[in-house]
C-alpha cells in the first residue's frame, strides 16, 4: 500500500516515503554545495539524508532475494557516480583519491554485516561471537576511514546502528544515543548558526523521526522507480555540475 496511514489509523510512512525524503534531503544538500546560490538552509534538510538511507541499506539486506545482485548493483552505481562525486568536490578534478562516493561506505556497510552475520550463525562460543562483532565493528570503521568514504568511519558504524537495532527492545533509545554520539562527536562539520556548541551535523538525529514512523510497509514499488533510485544519484550530481558551469556562463 502507497497510503502513509496504517491500519488502524496509526500514521505511519512507507519505504517509498522514506526513499522520497532522503532522495529530496541528498539533493538540497548537494544543491547547496555545487551551485553558488545563498541558500544555507539546504545544507540543514541535507543532513536527513544518510541516515535514512543508512536505514533503508539494513532493510534492504533482509529483504532482498539476492544479495549477490543487490551488492553488484551498489558496485556499479558506485563506479558510475564516482567520476560526478568527485566533480563534485571542488568541481576541478575528474579524479581524486582523498573522497570516494557515499555508495562505497554502504557497500563497506553491506560487507560487515554480511560478515557479521555468518559470524552469528556459526557454532563459535557465544564470547568469541561476540568479539568477532565488535572486531568487525572496528575494521569496518577503520576501513571506512582509510580508504576515505563519504561520511568515513562513522557512516560504517550509523549502517551498523540500525542493522543492531532492528527489531530488538529499546531500539529508539539505543539509535538516539547512537546518532547523537555518531553525529555530535565523532563527524566533524560546522556549527548551526548562533552556535558554537552544536554541530551542524547534528541534525541528522532529526532523521530517526522519520525512521520511527517507518512500520514495515513498502509502499509503492516498480521496477522503473526501482532503477530510479539507483540512477538518481549520479544523474542529480551530472545535472548539479551543469547548471554550476550555466550559471558561470
Amino acid at each position: 500500500m502507497s497510503h502513509s496511514i496504517a491500519h488502524g489509523g496509526r500514521f505511519q510512512l512507507t519505504a517509498f516515503h522514506l526513499r522520497l525524503i532522503a532522495m529530496f534531503s541528498m539533493l538540497c544538500d548537494h544543491t547547496y554545495k555545487i551551485l553558488p546560490w545563498d541558500a544555507g538552509f539546504l545544507v540543514y534538510l541535507g543532513r536527513l539524508a544518510f541516515p535514512i538511507f543508512a536505514f533503508q541499506l539494513v532493510e534492504g539486506y533482509f529483504h532482498t532475494h539476492d544479495l549477490k545482485k543487490y551488492c553488484q548493483r551498489l558496485l556499479i552505481f558506485a563506479l558510475l557516480s564516482e567520476i560526478p562525486y568527485n566533480l563534485s568536490i571542488g568541481l576541478s578534478s575528474w579524479i581524486n583519491p582523498f573522497h570516494q562516493n557515499v555508495l562505497w561506505t554502504m557497500l563497506l556497510g553491506i560487507g560487515v554485516i554480511a560478515a557479521t552475520e555468518k559470524l552469528r550463525r556459526s557454532a563459535l562460543p557465544r564470547a568469541a561471537i561476540l568479539t568477532g562483532c565488535v572486531l568487525l565493528a572496528v575494521l569496518g570503521y577503520l576501513a571506512g576511514t582509510l580508504a576515505m568514504v563519504d561520511y568515513s568511519g562513522p557512516g560504517v558504524l550509523t549502517i551498523l546502528l540500525f542493522y543492531y537495532t532492528r527489531q530488538v527492545r529499546g531500539a529508539h533509545v539505543i539509535q538516539l544515543a547512537g546518532m547523537i554520539w555518531i553525529n555530535a562527536f565523532l563527524l566533524p562539520g560546522m556549527s548551526l548558526s548562533g552556535s558554537s556548541a552544536i554541530p551542524l551535523q547534528a541534525l541528522a538525529v532529526v532523521s530517526l523521526l522519520f525512521i520511527w514512523l517507518y512500520h514495515g510497509q513498502q509502499g509503492y514499488h516498480s521496477r522503473a522507480w526501482s532503477r530510479l533510485c539507483y540512477w538518481f544519484y549520479p544523474l542529480h550530481l551530472v545535472i548539479l555540475i551543469l547548471l554550476f558551469h550555466f550559471f558561470l556562463l
